[in-house]
């Protein structure tokens, strides 16, 4: 059968003619909504045949090479798709149908904007990035907080081994002296081949120790008076200071030569210490009371940090029965107490000092031969005597002033009457500018009284005017006119 030329020439035709979009999507090799989307913006040429619901399409492959050729389609998001490479696409097309453009390369190279593939892995690499950054931020994090517990727990153990290492008791052993932490672990210690006087630490040895920052620079000091076991009365005590360690920094020793004791051996033992209060960073000053053994003068002496004595009061009379030191004015000041016997006039005695101002000796007009010569007069802040009991006239040589009470508006003072009797004592309370509050005489001495006055020719209950005979207490310095009227003054 022979074909006209007319039926070839169509048949030709009809072969350079796509007819649906499904295979107008086959010669892009993509799918039909991507074709469609590129007829309604960018003009692919695809035309209609009038009629029916849904208008048939076709297109011609001369036409789209053509709008191929035009460059209507470009590279997307990286690079420009000029017209040579339009007409290289062209070009490929018409030599071989048989090789489809694929649906990815025109997704991905041939449309504009992000390609469908580019989407996630740009999220995926965003993601990425996000999680870098937490990691970094987390290592951060964990090495600040790691620091911080670091220097914490370097603290904290740093503490505990500086706390270790403070001395905070003292406890002697035969002929050691022990310092141990507060945690009982002894820290050092130190021998002393002549012992330790039992009469002198019968109190403890803490009554004998000072422990604390003596030279305001954080350090801690250690303070022990020690008094030798052999020979107790014919030795001075000793105030020596350690550091914290242990290391020995210097000793200070009571007392100096006397005129007055001519060629008496003169031994000082000491009754007390204490450190007065300082300024935040500033040294410490030691007050330090001490008697001669076994004659009259009494010493107490301001030593600075370094064992140097700043200055000194000496006292006609054995000021063993109390020693310490109080701010009784509230002034911020301390002032310096003591109690025990003034020789001159053989009678109990209260002594306070100003700790800024001690010097000179005590005035003694009643016995001039047992005036301290060559310091000058002292100026006490208070020096009074507390009237002797008939029952201590008769059984003693002097009455003495032991312990003192301290209260927010006064303070106490028991005076022994009766050496033989335990507790047999008069009870006087004075407010802090030294006026007689009250004085109370116990039941130990009213019963001693009653007792020795039982029988013979002297034989007497204690009367009321026995009674207001405590009410004269005498002072020798210091007293105002407002001291009570009845008070004996000695000018």
């Amino acid at each position: 059968m022979t074909v006209s030329l007319h039926d070839q020439i169509s048949a030709s035709e009809s072969k350079r003619k796509l007819v649906s979009w499904k295979a107008i999507a086959s010669y892009f090799d993509c799918n039909e909504s991507t074709v469609k989307r590129w007829e309604r913006e960018r003009a692919l040429p695809v035309h209609r045949i009038p009629g029916g619901k849904r208008s048939a399409v076709f297109a011609n492959i001369d036409e789209i090479e053509s709008w191929l050729a035009s460059g209507m389609i470009r590279k997307g998001e990286n690079e420009a798709k000029d017209a040579s490479d339009a007409k290289t696409i062209q070009e490929s097309k018409s030599e071989s149908m048989s090789i489809p453009l694929g649906r990815e390369a025109l997704e991905n190279g041939l449309e504009e904007g992000p390609s469908p593939t580019e989407t996630p892995l740009r999220t995926r690499s965003l993601f990425r990035r996000w999680l870098m950054r937490a990691a970094a931020y987390r290592v951060f994090i964990l090495a600040v907080i790691g620091v911080v517990s670091l220097f914490f727990a370097y603290r904290v153990i740093s503490s505990k081994l500086e706390t270790s290492r403070v001395p905070a008791i003292a406890r002697i052993d035969g002929e050691m002296v022990e310092l141990l932490n507060s945690d009982g672990v002894v820290l050092w210690k130190k021998f002393f081949p002549e012992g330790f006087w039992g009469d002198f630490y019968e109190e403890g040895v803490g009554r004998r120790t000072w422990i604390g920052d003596l030279e305001g620079n954080g350090q801690t000091s250690v303070l022990l008076l020690y008094h030798p076991a052999v020979e107790p009365l014919a030795h001075t005590t000793t105030l020596i200071c350690y550091s914290s360690s242990g290391q020995e920094k210097w000793r200070w020793m009571p007392g100096r030569p006397l005129p007055e004791l001519g060629d008496t051996p003169q031994y000082f033992i000491t009754n007390g210490f204490a450190v007065l209060k300082s300024a935040s960073g500033r040294p410490h000053r030691i007050v330090v009371s001490s008697h001669n053994q076994p004659f009259f003068p009494h010493q107490i002496a301001v030593v600075d940090d370094r064992g140097r004595t700043i200055s000194e009061y000496w006292h006609s009379g054995v000021l063993e029965g109390y020693f310490g030191v109080a701010d009784l004015d509230g002034d911020g000041r301390e002032e310096i107490v003591a109690t025990g016997i003034s020789n001159g006039y053989r009678q109990a005695t209260l002594v306070v000092l100003d700790s800024d101002r001690i010097f000179g000796a005590s005035r003694e007009t009643a016995r001039p031969e047992l005036q301290i010569h060559g310091m000058g007069f002292a100026q006490e802040r208070i020096r009074i005597l507390f009237p002797r009991s008939d029952i201590n006239r008769d059984l003693s040589v002097y009455n003495k002033a032991m312990q003192v009470t301290f209260t927010p508006k006064s303070l106490l003072v028991s005076v022994t009457e009766c050496y033989l009797l335990p507790r047999c004592s008069v009870l006087y309370e004075l407010d802090h500018r030294f006026r007689l509050v009250s004085f109370t005489p116990d039941d130990q001495f009213r019963n001693a009284h009653r007792q020795f006055y039982f029988s013979g020719k002297n034989a007497h209950v204690f009367t009321r005017a026995e009674e207001a005979q405590f009410r004269k207490i005498r002072c020798l310095s210091g007293c105002s006119s407002e001291f009570l009227a009845d008070i004996i003054q000695d000018k």
